[in-house]
């Protein structure tokens, strides 16, 4: 699935994943070659099912009208689940085939490309873990808080009746499994972007640089050098991005929905929701939007910095008058931008992302609206009803 971006038998291995690659290697999920792949692969289809059954549940069993709290906390667990689902399909398919050392490998290669070995800003690596280390307690807290609260109470979910004896174990288990699998997963996804955004902010650093230098048109070495460089991540970018679009093509939509729903049940007054409770549903909103965030965002940045490449390229009036070299660079800068667009390669974007936000916000207001004029129905039949009956004297 995952190709070396050039046959190069010692390129170094750079551990930009720190000891998220531990998590991996020693998950019940990690169906890499080897005695534990059958066992592996055989429990994460196990937990496979095990999800699908809760989201069946959720969706199907649990008999809530239209707009009401426990309509939309019922899609919110489901569609959360439903994108737990997608992430795990994902787990599965880069471990069966050791995603994380190739791309680390390939990682590698364009750093020995740089013209300066080391950018300490852009190599160093601590801040992004340190955040990650902070959204990944607010989603392990609001994901297994919520649960709690229904397993202490006995309740399928708040806003219906139902009770049982046996689901709310079912759900804290499967709750578990929705937050490791986040646990898991999006750090491999954010530094992994964040490396080959780093990457392109060194090209186009060193590009710069190299520009305002009077003797770069003299030294062609170093101007086929950036052309290389340029290819390579190019290819790897473009590679890599489109395999996790494929891999993610469901989970960004369905958090998405979780987000809608999520928003919709802290927007909604109800009176006999415990204030506790209350807070566990808004902080899952909250993770659901971090959540979508970390899904998206980095793919945005990525886009972003082969953009500021290409605006380098075409500004620079020594490079359009020169080389042929830097000829072959700007058309290839051209493109690759043509070829991206066409194919929707990077169709996300940031502002892409904040429109999106911007619908569902709509969104949420329409739904609000339309539950009012439900309330206001269901309160005017009421009172029609109590008119028509007949006095008693």
């Amino acid at each position: 699935m995952w190709q070396d971006v050039e046959n190069s038998g010692s390129a170094e291995i750079v551990n930009i994943f720190g000891g998220w690659k531990i998590f991996w290697r020693f998950s019940p999920f990690n169906c890499s070659p080897g005695f534990t792949k059958i066992p592996c692969s055989l429990f994460s289809l196990a937990v496979f099912f095990a999800m699908l059954f809760r989201i069946y549940w959720l969706l199907f069993r649990t008999n809530c009208d239209f707009l009401t709290l426990g309509w939309s906390e019922a899609n919110l667990y489901a569609f959360l689940t439903f994108e737990s689902f997608s992430l795990l399909i994902a787990i599965s398919r880069m471990t069966s085939v050791d995603s994380v050392n190739k791309l680390e490998k390939n990682i590698g290669i364009m750093k020995m490309m740089r013209i300066k070995p080391h950018h300490e800003k852009l190599d160093n690596y601590k801040g992004v873990h340190f955040r990650l280390f902070l959204w990944l307690i607010l989603i392990g807290v609001s994901i297994l808080g919520s649960a709690v609260y229904l397993l202490a109470n006995k309740l399928v979910i708040f806003g219906t009746t139902q009770y049982s004896t046996w689901y709310p174990t079912y759900d804290f288990i499967i709750s578990i499994f929705c937050f490791y699998v986040h646990f898991l997963y999006l750090p491999i996804h954010i530094l992994l972007h964040s490396a080959i955004r780093r990457e392109i902010d060194v090209f186009n650093i060193e590009l710069e640089e190299s520009l305002d230098h009077p003797d770069l048109q003299k030294s062609p070495e170093l101007l086929q050098k950036f052309a290389d460089r340029q290819l390579i991540l190019q290819n790897f970018t473009n590679f890599t991005i489109s395999r996790f679009n494929q891999l993610l093509n469901n989970a960004s939509f369905l958090i998405l929905v979780a987000v809608l729903n999520g928003s919709y049940i802290t927007s909604v007054n109800s009176s006999d929701r415990p204030l506790l409770y209350f807070f566990c549903n808004l902080f899952l909103s909250i993770s659901t939007i971090v959540i979508t965030s970390m899904l998206l965002y980095p793919q945005a940045m990525i886009n972003e910095a082969m953009q500021k490449t290409s605006r380098i390229l075409m500004s620079s009036k020594s490079l359009q008058e020169n080389s042929e070299v830097s000829q072959i660079m700007i058309q290839r800068s051209r493109e690759n931008r043509h070829f991206n667009n066409i194919a929707h390669v990077y169709r996300i974007t940031r502002k892409n992302i904040e429109r999106t936000f911007l619908f569902f916000t709509v969104l949420v207001l329409v739904m609000n609206v339309t539950h009012q004029f439900i309330e206001l129905g269901d309160a005017m039949g009421e009172f029609l009803k109590d008119q028509n009956k007949p006095s008693v004297h």
